[in-house]
């Protein structure tokens, strides 16, 4: 613009400038990988209960399961007692995971499967389509909310 200048009617007077080529829009999309999101349930539980995973899709990593505070949701390593889900080789699998050490070897699981944990007198068990998969050898005792963790974009639970 320090070519342009003011006529003597005040009109402002730029000299003619050579066209820029289009540059068409464009969305570029970045996969985030690491432990970076998740959420609390609203509802604090304390007693007798039991959590329910259903419709689990693939993904690259997902753990889910009870907590005592709402600290630091997107730390799986916090998670007292849960459920490990992730995909190998594009299949799904699930196992369960305590304070993040594995308690149990990988199963494969379909879309359709039912994953529940259920604390009955500070005795977590957990279960696949009502079928007992594990017995914690750790109580769970207190008032808890239930925390997701979700490893990379597009995991969900």
């Amino acid at each position: 613009m320090s070519d342009c200048y003011f006529d003597g009617s005040g009109c402002l007077i730029c000299p003619e400038q050579e066209a820029a080529p289009a540059v068409p829009a464009r969305v570029d999309h970045q996969v985030v990988i690491g432990w970076n999101a998740g959420a609390n349930s609203i509802a604090v539980q304390d007693g007798n209960l039991h959590v329910v995973v259903t419709n689990q899709a693939l993904v690259a990593a997902v753990v889910v399961g009870l907590k005592s505070d709402r600290d630091r949701q997107t730390v799986p390593d916090l998670i007292e007692h849960g459920w490990y889900f992730q995909s190998l080789a594009g299949v799904g699998v699930a196992q369960v995971i305590e304070r993040g050490v594995t308690k149990t070897m990988v199963a494969a699981y379909d879309f359709s499967d039912a994953f529940e944990l259920r604390r009955v007198n500070g005795l977590v068990t957990y279960l696949k389509n009502d079928a007992a998969v594990y017995t914690s050898t750790v109580p769970s005792l207190g008032s808890k909310v239930v925390n997701s963790c979700l490893y990379a974009s597009g995991d969900n639970v």
